[in-house]
């Protein structure tokens, strides 16, 4: 799961440290590096509902970009506090 915040910030649920906020830029390499050892990774998203939308649809561009087969959108509570 990637999560955008409200205030733009970037997280991944990924290794040990997913409540640090990660640059957009890094986004795409570390989910890259998965998708190359687990092809069938799911890949979600979770968007702060203050986000602007076009912020949700530039992450989830990252994301097909780096490789992710699919990109779901996640529509419970954030998996990240």
């Amino acid at each position: 799961i990637v999560s955008v915040r409200a205030d733009g910030s970037y997280y991944i649920n990924l290794g040990k440290q997913p409540e640090q906020a990660i640059a957009l830029s890094d986004i795409g390499t570390k989910v890259a590096a998965v998708i190359r050892r687990q092809p069938e990774t799911p890949v979600l998203v979770w968007g702060d509902k203050n986000v602007p939308y076009g912020e949700v649809v530039t992450l989830m561009s990252v994301l097909q970009a780096a490789g992710a087969p699919s990109v779901g959108l996640v529509t419970d509570n954030p998996p990240v506090k």
